[in-house]
């Protein structure tokens, strides 16, 4: 492909990625499989209200359609959140995509406030019946039914929140409730209870630290104490999977302070945990920012190419191409500042067709035109490495 059609490619290419707040937030759902509903459109419906305890408190209705192959049909209300006091009907209406396996849906519940639901009703226009409702719950029964989750990992889970059927005049209703964040989470810190609430505590932690971030004026010495405390109890506990999370969390902090030694110690202590977790995905971010480190701090560029060697290999093997082409610039940045022209060169050009044969999936194609075009810039200016500096970017690359 030429570099002119490229650089068209280059400037249309749209960011995949869904950023989420650092809010409060929790999920409830269930499931249905989809078998013959196949290419059946659908419609998700429930009566809903909110009694907001502070202005960013929200909820809204979600529907995913899960496909094994691909992704599938997925609205979460992100666009049109729900506030309002009164009971008003909300809808999401989508297609079941070919191929896929199931119906996941449910609410989101965002920030502190009791959220209210009721009449919840999915219905498929099916072949043979036409309209067919497949789902509906009033919860007159008394059960909640809906579990906390997005019915894949342990995402959106949050102890905080709680999901209980209430009466309210002559109907039952679904109420998500969460109290105060603040003062939940210390409650929780300052129980001595310990057996059976590791879990609780954890989270406690790092909600803590959710909160310190967003409040205004933001507090680091707070966010950095809380961490450490974070830290200190996960060593405790014997967790390792949080001692990882908690250590790499204090790697960003001491980073964000430009305390490199500390960002290092806390980085290597991030690695040698998810090496014995034998995460091999968090274990290729931690090399990328070691070499992140070494180029930007120490200034010790050898030893940046080192270890984004090393997360270049990991991510190879696991087939991550975006990561892979993010891995080959960091390379190329480090080889322009040692002034290696050629394999500066080769990597940034490898870079360029890994994100090509990504098409609309690729992510970080500005990096890596930007590099391209101050190496094209330099290799123009012959001895161009006595002549002008490349400004490190105060940023990683991703």
């Amino acid at each position: 492909m030429k570099m002119v059609q490229l650089i068209i490619i280059l400037l249309w290419v749209m960011i995949p990625t869904l950023l989420l707040s650092q809010s409060q937030i929790v999920s409830y759902h269930t499931t249905i499989p989809t078998k013959d509903y196949e290419g059946c459109k659908f419609k998700l419906s429930a009566l809903v209200r909110v009694e907001v305890k502070d202005t960013s408190a929200k909820t809204q209705l979600w529907a995913r359609v899960d496909n094994p192959a691909k992704a599938g049909f997925f609205d979460n209300m992100e666009k049109r959140p729900i506030r309002s006091a009164e009971w008003k009907t909300y809808t999401i209406e989508g297609v079941i995509d070919s191929n896929s396996t199931r119906i996941a849906f449910g609410v989101l519940a965002v920030n502190s406030g009791s959220f209210f639901y009721d009449n919840f009703h999915l219905d498929i226009e099916t072949k043979s019946e036409g309209w067919k409702r497949v789902f509906s719950k009033d919860f007159e029964d008394g059960q909640v039914e809906f579990i906390q989750g997005i019915g894949k990992g342990n995402s959106l889970i949050d102890t905080m929140y709680k999901a209980k059927v209430v009466q309210i005049n002559e109907n039952k209703n679904l109420k998500i409730e969460a109290p105060n964040a603040l003062e939940y989470y210390q409650k929780i810190l300052k129980s001595t209870e310990e057996a059976g609430h590791e879990l609780e505590k954890v989270q406690s932690y790092l909600g803590l630290r959710k909160l310190y971030e967003n409040s205004r004026g933001v507090n680091r010495q707070k966010i950095l104490e809380v961490t450490k405390e974070g830290y200190a109890y996960s060593q405790k506990i014997n967790s390792r999977k949080d001692i990882a999370k908690f250590a790499f969390l204090l790697y960003n902090d001491f980073e964000n302070l430009n305390n490199s030694p500390e960002a290092i110690q806390y980085l290597l202590i991030a690695l040698k945990e998810y090496e014995y977790l034998k995460d091999t995905i968090q274990v290729a971010g931690c090399y990328n920012s070691l070499g992140f480190l070494n180029k930007n701090y120490q200034k010790n560029y050898k030893e940046a190419i080192k270890f984004h060697k090393k997360a270049l290999r990991l991510r190879e093997a696991q087939k991550d191409k975006n990561r892979v082409g993010q891995s080959l610039v960091n390379l190329c940045s480090s080889y322009l500042e040692l002034g290696q022209l050629d394999s500066a060169d080769w990597y940034i050009t490898k870079a360029i067709h890994v994100y090509a044969d990504l098409g609309d999936k690729a992510i970080g194609w500005g990096l890596a035109l930007s590099y391209y075009e101050r190496l094209i810039y330099y290799s123009l200016k012959g001895n161009w490495m006595s002549k002008i500096r490349i400004k490190n970017s105060p940023h990683k690359l991703y």
